[in-house]
């Protein structure tokens, strides 16, 4: 990774827009008498435990930055109605034809050279065990993404669900939802009683001259492979089987893009702001850098930097020669191979080995060398 990046990523992982507290300085004052977040069962569902602001006492908004490597269809991710086109390389496994919570939309960072996602998480993972009560039983940690597998370490991944359990919360969801569900997902709906749209969507915005704008009113209109992308997320824990973290994504921003030419992006959707946490809205105004801010960013590029002298590939210039090709049907638009490596939406490379999203997988012991967060 270039030496610019690098010093983009430290400064980005630190910045605010509104009330978001730095995925890692959250992490490193949970060792202090001050810790800024703190995790407790939910009083519904004791399974689930979330990290709640300090200060709110509200559900703690995590920030970081990392670079974009793709995601899936941002509207109906990896779920396809019967007789309905499927994406271009969405892997059979992977696609779901009935509506549930395993319809999600991926989100996929490429962490190669910058591992810092996987650094912060060890840690809090090894600081679980001093929180009382939690995991009680012993339950063991899910393999799915615990960054025990160096060959699974350049790439971290964040999940939205298309749908939730209809419950006594979500009955009036027609009056609270502020995005548009994609056709598929309102058909859904009606013909299945048992689920509803997830009532919040993350948003997508562009920083422009210190003002966010919506990515969908911006050239380019989407995010490209090797981006630098400003991500607030909620995070979770879900302890009713093999217990692993659920991180929930709010917010993305793209602070810096490789891309330069215009690229179409039809399967884009905006989504609005709302939900129960803070979320961004475009002409918000970014925060100043703090002094301490700037100076923990320098510590950790430094940190970040180690050896790796080589270019991060970014596959974000466009073509002048991509084509469309347009699926029969009501389905979203269908691109081409070379489109989607570009726009740094899924492929079968990309996607073959993510089978293991949802299943339970063995547990294994963990034998990982400690790093600094």
């Amino acid at each position: 990774m270039d030496t610019e990046t690098i010093e983009r990523l430290g400064r980005w992982k630190l910045q605010r827009f509104s009330k978001e507290i730095p995925f890692t300085k959250a992490v490193t004052s949970l060792a202090t008498d001050k810790p800024l977040v703190y995790l407790e069962a939910d009083n519904q569902y004791r399974t689930r435990w979330t990290f709640y602001d300090t200060k709110t006492k509200r559900p703690a908004v995590f920030c970081h930055a990392a670079v974009w490597a793709w995601s899936s269809d941002l509207a109906t991710g990896n779920y396809v109605p019967e007789n309905k086109p499927a994406p271009l390389g969405l892997p059979a496994t992977r696609l779901r034809t009935k509506p549930s919570t395993q319809c999600q939309v991926t989100y996929c960072f490429n962490t190669e050279y910058d591992e810092s996602l996987f650094d912060i998480q060890q840690t809090l993972e090894e600081w679980l065990p001093s929180v009382k009560n939690f995991n009680a039983t012993a339950r063991p940690r899910r393999g799915w993404q615990d960054g025990t597998d160096p060959s699974r370490r350049n790439r971290f991944i964040m999940t939205w669900d298309i749908f939730e359990r209809k419950g006594k919360d979500n009955t009036e969801w027609v009056s609270r939802i502020k995005y548009d569900p994609h056709p598929w997902v309102k058909d859904a709906v009606e013909k299945h009683t048992y689920v509803v749209p997830t009532i919040t969507k993350p948003s997508f915005f562009r920083l422009e001259d210190k003002v966010l704008t919506a990515i969908s009113d911006t050239n380019p209109d989407t995010f490209h492979r090797g981006d630098i992308v400003w991500v607030s997320f909620v995070l979770k824990y879900d302890v009713s089987g093999q217990w692993s973290p659920v991180y929930m994504p709010v917010d993305f921003v793209r602070v810096h893009t490789t891309a330069s030419d215009e690229i179409d992006n039809t399967n884009n959707q905006r989504a609005s702001p709302t939900g129960d946490v803070p979320r961004l809205e475009a002409g918000l105004v970014q925060l100043p850098d703090t002094e301490d801010e700037v100076q923990l960013a320098e510590s950790e590029d430094t940190h970040s930097a180690g050896d790796h002298t080589q270019q991060l590939e970014d596959g974000g210039e466009s073509s002048s020669t991509k084509e469309d090709t347009v699926a029969s049907g009501s389905g979203p638009t269908r691109t081409t191979r070379k489109r989607k490596a570009e726009q740094g939406i899924e492929s079968e490379e990309t996607l073959s080995d993510l089978e293991d999203v949802h299943p339970p997988v063995a547990s294994k012991k963990r034998t990982i060398k400690k790093k600094a967060v």
